[in-house]
């Protein structure tokens, strides 16, 4: 299952959100956008049936709006007629006033859902949020401007397949069960989840578990190797990319099943296995106990599970910092690599592939893809990889220019990656060696690992994960 960028629910219409179906998943608090979901742009009035909907959901939801409108009076217009709190300048899809807000309403983060009309600000908050997130459709269509009309229709256009009601669940209270002994190998300095909580949401999920947590002193390749140790079959790793990589390293070889509670900053694997990035909902996922075998790949003396490569995904990877993580999620991978992008360095590698004929090539970045969707389906790097299919994909960037640089970073956007003259090409491979004329650094999964030249093999359907079915 690949990583889908969409909301949790599609609706016409506010009141047709189904609020019994939000308090059976535990919604406590409803964050609304303003203009065009709750009041028709700039009226400062809510329609009659809105207001007297709001004071219904009143009785059993906290609320809040959440607004990106920068004008002051307007808001404070807003917040006289209303007895909830009101923020402007919310700076959506950024998540500083999100978490404000949500602290000061005293619930957790996944104990909320946002509500709003526009994709790219409201949904992709609450996504990075790892809430449930509700589009609706705009109150006004009309007198839009045209090019936000086009951009809403753009927006549709990635999410057909959200779901269209509240009447089906990804899972129901009656898919619940307990998949058994649990050792939970716990990151305590990934993300900005309180371990706390994390701890509190691993107490009420699982029956019998196991916590291991990571210390300067062993690591999540050491843990995940004594809990095979002690018997356990089902190793979840509770941390991001990095936390995941290190315990797929450690139960190689095993009959054991993977588990992730995405509790990073980026949980780009997580995502792109189409992982709920919310931690009771992957919990969840995990004692549903449905497994699939994924392919890795053996580069040198690691293992890569989602993606490596060295040259700019190298630099990108190494300069976004873990500060710059925990403010911006996996958005800060994409801000660094438009960064980065603008003063391009190229290198010379020779590549053989498989059994063919050694190639020379000069090029910006190697990537090594077993998935490699950095904003879902609107930015994938290597659209057709796959986790399921033997084999792992090859990306040669081929960078030279700045302009190079814009021309293949509009390529990803359209998704016309291989055309004639995109300066992206693509290889399948089972196994590929890669030499530089320079020695380079590489990434694997996020992280600084190794230096070119470099060999890997793919692995086919190394490791049980615990995820949705096919």
């Amino acid at each position: 299952m690949f990583f889908k960028i969409r909301p949790t629910y599609i609706v016409e219409h506010v009141r047709d959100i189904n609020l019994h179906d939000l308090k059976a998943e535990g919604i406590k608090a409803l964050l609304f956008d303003l203009d065009n979901t709750l009041m028709e742009p700039y009226s400062g009035k809510f329609q009659e049936e809105i207001a007297d909907w709001i004071k219904e959901i009143q009785k059993d939801f906290k609320i809040a709006i959440l607004s990106n409108n920068l004008k002051a009076e307007y808001i404070e217009q807003i917040q006289n007629i209303v007895d909830f709190p009101v923020y402007g300048r919310a700076g959506k899809p950024f998540r500083a006033t999100a978490f404000r807000v949500i602290k000061e309403l005293g619930v957790l983060p996944e104990q909320c859902a946002i509500v709003g009309d526009t994709f790219l600000t409201d949904i992709i908050l609450g996504l990075r949020l790892g809430i449930v997130t509700v589009l609706v459709d705009s109150l006004v269509k009309k007198g839009e401007p045209e090019y936000w009309q086009f951009i809403q229709k753009i927006e549709r256009s990635f999410i057909k397949s959200a779901k269209k009601t509240f009447t089906k669940k990804l899972i129901s209270k009656n898919d619940f069960k307990q998949i058994g002994k649990v050792a939970v190998i716990l990151n305590p300095e990934s993300g900005k989840i309180s371990i706390k909580l994390i701890k509190e949401e691993i107490e009420k999920g699982f029956k019998e578990y196991k916590i291991f947590e990571i210390t300067p002193e062993e690591d999540a390749y050491k843990l995940s190797k004594r809990a095979l140790e002690e018997g356990f079959e089902t190793i979840v790793a509770a941390g991001g990319d990095g936390t995941i990589k290190a315990v797929i390293s450690g139960i190689y070889g095993s009959n054991a099943k993977l588990g992730i509670i995405p509790s990073g900053t980026g949980n780009l694997m997580a995502a792109n296995l189409g992982i709920p990035l919310n931690i009771p909902a992957s919990i969840k996922l995990i004692n549903k106990g449905i497994t699939r075998k994924i392919d890795i790949g053996k580069l040198n003396d690691n293992y890569a599970a989602f993606m490596a490569g060295c040259g700019l995904n190298a630099t990108v990877m190494a300069k976004t910092t873990r500060e710059k993580k925990k403010q911006f999620g996996y958005f800060a991978y994409f801000l660094e690599g438009i960064k980065q992008g603008f003063s391009p360095e190229s290198f010379n590698f020779k590549i053989k592939i498989d059994d063919k004929k050694p190639i020379t090539v000069q090029a910006s970045t190697i990537l090594i893809a077993n998935s490699a969707n950095i904003f879902g389906d609107v930015f994938s790097l290597a659209p057709k990889a796959s986790f399921y299919d033997g084999e792992m994909d090859l990306i040669i960037i081929c960078v030279l220019r700045k302009i190079d640089y814009l021309y293949a970073f509009l390529s990803i956007l359209g998704g016309q990656h291989f055309k004639k003259f995109s300066r992206i090409q693509h290889y399948k491979f089972s196994k590929v060696e890669i030499s530089s004329d320079r020695i380079l650094d590489i990434q694997i999964d996020g992280d600084i690992l190794d230096k070119t030249p470099f060999t890997v093999t793919v692995i086919p359907a190394a490791i049980n994960v615990l995820v949705f079915p096919e």
